[in-house]
């Protein structure tokens, strides 16, 4: 009884397709909608684009941050904003390849912005360092949840924001080891 019950309304919906009729399928709610695989994988890509472009504004401002400070004795703040642009590069190569565009096309456009840009000083020095070190972890922990990419962007990014993470760092630890207004907060 269940089987031709089941036949029945598939035939019936077969039958009136194949008459010129229409018929439209509710989906109760609170049922998930299944997309096709090719729907899927497209809002995956747009995911994964979305949340690289959120990376973006941290990196341009960690570097807008470092390139804003005096030198340091060792030059941590120097490595760390190469190892910054560097990350911020590779990122953007990413974001171009996933949209379809010539890789790097806008790097360009980003190195322009380093130098002609607005930038905004932290309260102060450290506090501008803690701001790129959060920036920094909270980045490689965007990234480190993506997936795999055939040019190894992401990797070079992870491994270029761990190296500034490391610069940033030592940094912070050298400004606090001669500042002890800093040393007492940390």
């Amino acid at each position: 009884m269940h089987r031709i019950h089941r036949y029945g309304i598939a035939g019936g919906f077969l039958g009136a397709t194949l008459i010129g009729g229409s018929f439209a399928v509710a989906v109760p709610a609170g049922l998930p909608v299944v997309n096709p695989p090719a729907q899927r994988l497209a809002d995956q890509r747009s995911d994964r684009i979305a949340e690289l472009q959120r990376i973006m504004p941290h990196l341009q401002h960690s570097i807008d941050i470092l390139s804003m400070e005096g030198e340091d004795p060792k030059h941590h703040r120097d490595k760390a904003l190469n190892e910054v642009r560097k990350a911020r590069d590779e990122v953007q190569m990413e974001i171009d390849e996933m949209q379809g565009k010539k890789p790097g096309s806008d790097i360009k456009r980003e190195h322009e912005r380093d130098k002609n840009g607005k930038k905004t000083a932290p309260k102060s020095y450290y506090d501008g360092l803690v701001t790129v070190s959060q920036y920094l972890r909270n980045d490689q922990s965007t990234l480190s949840r993506e997936g795999e990419d055939k040019n190894h962007h992401r990797k070079n990014a992870l491994d270029a924001m761990k190296r500034g993470q490391k610069e940033v760092q030592a940094e912070m630890d050298e400004y606090a080891a001669t500042h002890p207004e800093v040393r007492n907060r940390r």
